[in-house]
């Protein structure tokens, strides 16, 4: 099966960073499908016959890899040099910069150009004096 050679030298090179999927993979039930059980639905897409999909630990996955890898190259290419924020980062920028945004697009929805207001300025402006990102 060539898809089950390139989820070997998929996991070998980008070891950690996603899971390759071919369907003659015992391990799928077990274990992929019980920490992402959201991806039930779409089994039969994820794990086809002759086909090779990658799941990312956030359960995004990707299908098709096995005709148009791209996709899967550049997500691969990008975690392997990006360092992602740490779950902790992320909830400081949910409830600091991102919640209060929403709030303020919600406080304003009939108004045009919400982000231009002093309220949605100054929480971006607050977020790039703490933290140098907004």
């Amino acid at each position: 099966h060539g898809s089950s050679v390139r989820a070997r030298a998929l996991c070998h090179e980008f070891a950690g960073l996603a899971r390759f999927l071919e369907v003659h993979d015992p391990a799928i039930d077990n274990d992929l499908f019980a920490k992402h059980p959201d991806m039930h639905p779409y089994r039969a897409l994820v794990c086809r016959p002759g086909g090779l999909s990658a799941v990312l630990a956030s359960g995004v996955f990707l299908t098709d890899c096995e005709q148009a890898p791209k996709a899967l190259l550049f997500e691969l290419l990008y975690r392997r040099t990006v360092r992602l924020p740490s779950q902790v980062d992320e909830a400081r920028t949910r409830a600091e910069l991102l919640e209060p945004l929403w709030r303020a697009r919600a406080d304003a929805a009939d108004k045009p150009f919400w982000w231009l207001l002093r309220s949605s300025l100054e929480v971006v402006a607050s977020s790039l004096g703490r933290h140098k990102f907004a």
